[in-house]
Parts: C-alpha cells; sequence; structure tokens
C-alpha cells in the first residue's frame, strides 16, 4: 500500500501475496496484474517472482486474444508501473483457468497455489530463456 500528501492509504494486494525479488525489492502481485487484465480479453493474470531479479506472469485469456495483443497489453502495462514491477517475460496458458479445474475459488480468484504447482515448470523456465540468451 501506500499514502498520499492528504494522508488517504491505498492498499494495492493481500499482504501474504507479496513477493520479494532477489534485489529487495517488495511486489505486490494483484497491483501488477490488474494493470495487465485491464486489457479486453484477459481474462487471469498470475504474477511471480519470489527471490528472482524480476516478476514474470502467466496470463489466461480467450481464444479470440491474438498472442501479439497480450505482448503489447503487458508492454503497455508496463509503462505505468515501476521497474522493479515489470513483467519482462511471461507465458500464455494453454486454456482459462476454472473453478472446475481447481485454479479458481468459488468467486473466481485466482488459487495461487494451485496455479503455481500445475504451472510452476512454465514459470521457471522463463527465467531460464535469459540463461540460454
Amino acid at each position: 500500500g501506500s499514502q498520499d500528501e492528504d494522508g488517504f492509504v491505498t492498499i494495492r494486494g493481500r499482504r501474504r501475496n507479496v513477493f520479494i525479488t532477489s534485489l529487495g525489492r517488495n511486489v505486490t502481485p494483484e497491483w501488477v496484474e490488474q494493470e495487465i487484465r485491464q486489457f479486453a480479453g484477459i481474462r487471469h493474470v498470475l504474477v511471480s517472482g519470489e527471490s528472482r531479479p524480476y516478476p514474470v506472469a502467466l496470463v489466461s485469456a480467450g481464444a479470440d486474444v491474438a498472442t501479439a495483443d497480450i505482448g503489447r497489453a503487458i508492454e503497455a502495462a508496463n509503462v505505468r508501473l515501476p521497474d522493479y514491477a515489470r513483467v519482462r517475460r511471461w507465458w500464455r496458458a494453454p486454456r482459462p483457468f476454472s473453478f472446475d479445474d481447481g485454479l479458481l475459488t468459488a468467486n473466481g480468484r485466482l488459487r495461487r497455489e494451485a496455479i503455481a504447482a500445475r504451472y510452476g515448470a512454465q514459470l521457471d523456465a522463463l527465467y531460464q530463456q535469459e540463461l540460454a540468451s
């Protein structure tokens, strides 16, 4: 969260979801996810980066959304984010997250642990891409 000059407090996410990058920056994933989800067709976004140099994202979008459009949405969101919260790599989920597959709660919130368990290898691979470059 933050406090403005008039003393108003803004909460950007749940404290338990905050991750700390390897550079020591605290990032609230809901804040970054909301910036990306503002674009049409993007249904869900999971941002991750605990003990990593930068955040990465797993994006769930409608079938009518082109992969290039997701990339443009992330680029546009990154313009509004500070450098430490910008998503540098991302991966498109093969199908939308749902309650039936155990990746969303009954009210549509992300089940972060379940998503990380299912797609952890893909999230890790986003960091491996940089090592291979």
